[in-house]
Parts: structure tokens; sequence; C-alpha cells
């Protein structure tokens, strides 16, 4: 078997340029868990790991997409340990 990989990038400025993908078996999707207390650069407004996670669900619900497996890794665990025992709240920047 054959594996192609392509990082598209994640930034809301590069998700316009992401190409169509034909004959995809899976799409692996990457997320910081430890992003939880962090903002876009794009827009102050927006918390990064509540955007990476509304994009991750626009991906599974594109019914172009229907048949492909999908995979949600959180990554950064050892910085959300950290920020975790520091005392830091996660219920202060994401909603329930």
């Amino acid at each position: 078997m054959d594996w192609r990989i392509f990082d598209v990038g994640g930034h809301r400025d590069q998700r316009q340029t992401w190409p169509p993908f034909s004959d995809v078996n899976a799409i692996i999707f990457l997320a910081p868990i430890s992003a939880f207390g962090q903002v876009l650069v794009e827009d102050k407004k927006v918390n990064r790991i509540e955007d990476s996670l509304l994009l991750f669900r626009s991906i599974c619900e594109n019914k172009l997409l229907g048949k492909v497996n999908m995979v949600l890794f959180l990554n950064k665990v050892d910085i959300l340990e950290r920020k975790l025992k520091a005392g830091v709240k996660v219920s202060r920047y994401v909603r329930s």
C-alpha cells in the first residue's frame, strides 16, 4: 500500500488554498489540547481549541467525505499537563 500524505496547514488564510482531494482513505487531524487558553493569531476573539474542534466537525460533516476514515489526534499533552499542575483552569477558557 502506498501512502500520500499532505500537510495542508491550519491557519485560516491557508484553508482556502487547500487542494481538493480525491480517492482519500483517511484524514488525520491534529489539534493542540493545550491551546485552550490561546486565541488565533488571525482573530484574537476566537479560542484556538474551539476553532480546531469546529473545523474538525465541519470536515467530518462534509458529505463528500462521508466514507473517509477520520482520526483526531489531540497533541501537546505535556504542555496541558504542565498548565493543569500550575493551576490553570480549563473552564476559564472553554465553554462546555
